[in-house]
């Protein structure tokens, strides 16, 4: 039921959108302004087009949060595999290096136990 209310919802609006966006040739700001003709009906399009900007602004910041969620799940096996950390024992604190490591330098990576810490934290 809620992908039938969506679609029924989302796609005339969409559709209204681009005939707009065609009819005019501009972006959604001007296109709204445009379209309008008395001076009130500019500026409730005006603010219109802003406020879709700003959504969409809004939309893209949420999933790029859940995209590097995504990228960190996707390569904790991989660094798991080779050094043996989770990426729940990372800490914003410590440095990457010593993350994957345990180590706290390039020369100490050969050679992991030299450097006197575990490879997991």
């Amino acid at each position: 039921m809620y992908i039938i209310l969506a679609f029924l919802l989302a796609y005339p609006a969409l559709m209204a959108e681009l005939i707009i966006g065609r009819h005019t040739r501009s972006n959604m700001v001007t296109a709204l302004q445009s379209i309008a003709s008395s001076s009130r009906a500019k500026t409730a399009g005006k603010l219109t087009g802003l406020g879709g900007i700003l959504a969409a602004t809004f939309i893209l910041c949420f999933y790029s949060i859940i995209a590097g969620w995504m990228i960190a799940f996707m390569l904790e096996p991989v660094a798991h595999f080779f050094v043996g950390v989770r990426a729940g024992n990372l800490h914003p604190s410590r440095p990457c290096l010593t993350y994957l490591t345990g180590c706290r330098g390039l020369h100490e990576i050969a050679n992991a136990n030299r450097c006197g810490h575990s490879a997991t934290h």
